[in-house]
C-alpha cells in the first residue's frame, strides 16, 4: 500500500504514469512536488485515502475483459471507442500541453524539443481527423454490414479500410520520429517531473496507438471486408 507520508515528486519518479491521477486532482507533482502526499492532499482539499485508492488502482491496472478477438463487430467498434479513441480525446491535449510547457523550459538546453513540438502537433491532428472519421464514416458501415446491410455502393467499405489503414502507416511513422527525437523515451538528467511525465505519456500514447491498430488492421477489418464481399456475391 502506499503511504501518505511517501513524497509526491518520488511517486512520480517511480512511476510517471501516477502523474495522470495527480493532475486529475490537482496537486502539483511537478516544482511544489516535494512534500508528503498527506500535505499536498491537505492543500488541494481531498482525502488522502482517495488518492492513493486511485494510484494502486492505476498500479494494479484494469482487470483483463473479454478477448477482442471473439467479439462481434458492433461490440468490437464499440471497445475501439471506449479504450482507444476516448483515450486519445482526453490525453492528445494533456500531451500536447505538456510538449509545449517542456519545450518552453528545456528547449534551450534540448532544442530537440521544439521539433518535437512540431511532430506531435502533426501527428494529434491526423489522430483526431482519423478517429473522426471512422466513427462518423466507417463504423457505422461496419455494423450496418454486421446487421446482414448491403453498403453504400460496391467496395464502399473496402475503400474506407484502405484509406484508413494508409492513415495508420502515417501515424506509425509520426510515432517513430517521436521515438527517435526523444532518443527511446530516454530521460535527461536534468529533467523535472513534467518532463518525466511527457516522456511516460509518449511512450504510452506509442503503446496504446500500436494495440490500437492491431485490434482494426487485423481482427475489425478483415472481418468487414469479408462480410461485404460475402454480400456482393449473392
Amino acid at each position: 500500500m502506499i503511504s501518505a507520508e511517501r513524497r509526491v515528486d518520488e511517486l512520480v519518479v517511480e512511476r510517471p504514469a501516477r502523474s495522470r491521477v495527480f493532475e486529475r486532482f490537482g496537486i502539483d507533482y511537478c516544482c511544489g512536488g516535494g512534500v508528503p502526499l498527506r500535505e499536498a492532499c491537505e492543500v488541494a482539499g481531498v482525502e488522502p485515502e482517495v488518492v492513493i485508492s486511485e494510484l494502486e488502482r492505476l498500479d494494479f491496472g484494469p482487470e483483463e475483459g473479454p478477448a477482442v478477438a471473439e467479439m462481434g463487430v458492433e461490440e468490437m467498434v464499440d471497445h475501439i471507442v471506449r479504450v482507444h479513441h476516448d483515450y486519445l480525446r482526453e490525453e492528445l491535449p494533456r500531451l500536447g500541453a505538456m510538449v509545449e510547457k517542456v519545450a518552453r523550459v528545456h528547449g534551450g538546453s534540448h532544442p530537440e524539443l521544439y521539433e518535437l513540438c512540431e511532430v506531435f502537433a502533426e501527428l494529434r491532428g491526423e489522430l483526431e481527423e482519423h478517429t473522426e472519421k471512422e466513427e462518423r464514416v466507417l463504423f457505422p458501415a461496419c455494423i450496418e454490414l454486421a446487421s446482414g446491410r448491403r453498403p453504400a455502393a460496391l467496395g464502399y467499405v473496402r475503400a474506407l479500410v484502405s484509406s484508413l489503414v494508409s492513415e495508420h502507416v502515417e501515424s506509425g511513422e509520426g510515432l517513430r520520429s517521436i521515438r527517435e527525437i526523444t532518443r527511446g523515451y530516454r530521460v535527461p538528467e536534468d529533467a523535472c517531473n513534467t518532463y518525466r511525465a511527457m516522456l511516460d505519456g509518449l511512450a504510452e500514447l506509442e503503446r496504446d496507438t500500436h494495440e490500437h491498430v492491431f485490434k482494426e488492421n487485423s481482427l475489425l477489418f478483415p472481418r468487414v471486408v469479408a462480410a461485404e464481399e460475402a454480400l456482393e456475391r449473392r
